[in-house]
């Protein structure tokens, strides 16, 4: 009898031991499949990624422009420089490229306005002529037939003449919203920026 519950004992400890490996065994593929879509997951993100930069520069708390009822509050500019990722639009710059990028809220208190891309200039002290924000880069920038509020926004300038490493400093301009008969609502404002 002792003998027999020995042999039922020893074949049920057997049996466990598979069990064991089997579950451990699933673990270890399930924990692969994870790691596998978590790599999907990063590389489909990176596709969408417009690359990889580095800042060079920047100022914080810049300070706040009003025009009309609008008022952008300007929380930080910076210079950049990177790899652009090659998977994107035809209409953006291949390789290496340079930029300012500018991190903002707007603050509007009407609807119905026209504020968009174009009301947000900039010229650095090494150029002459005032740039607009590259859209496809930037984000949020289109105000118009919203309802009051605070939006974040962020607007990318791309440089082509000047080098960030020669920018000593720069100037902000936000054109006035327009109403729905295009007249402006206000005046154009200005801050210089100096790095």
């Amino acid at each position: 009898m002792k003998r027999f519950l020995f042999i039922i004992l020893f074949l049920s400890l057997i049996l466990l031991s598979a069990c064991s490996k089997t579950n451990s065994n699933d673990t270890s593929n399930k924990s692969t499949e994870n790691d596998h879509e978590k790599t999907e997951e990063s590389e489909s993100e990176n596709v969408f990624s417009l690359g990889d930069f580095e800042v060079v520069n920047s100022k914080k708390e810049i300070g706040t422009l009003e025009s009309g009822p609008i008022s952008v509050k300007v929380h930080a500019i910076s210079l950049q420089r990177g790899e652009m990722n090659s998977n994107l639009s035809e209409s953006l710059p291949k390789g290496e490229a340079e930029f300012i990028r500018m991190d903002m809220t707007v603050i509007s208190e009407k609807n119905n306005l026209t504020f968009d891309e174009k009301h947000f200039q900039l010229k650095t002290k090494e150029s002459e002529e005032w740039i607009e924000p590259n859209l496809l880069m930037s984000g949020n920038l289109r105000f118009g037939y919203r309802d009051p509020g605070e939006y974040r926004a962020q607007a990318t300038y791309l440089l082509d003449e000047v080098s960030i490493e020669d920018i000593k400093s720069m100037t902000l301009r936000i054109k006035p919203p327009l109403n729905g008969n295009n007249e402006p609502l206000g005046e154009d404002q200005t801050i210089t920026v100096n790095f």
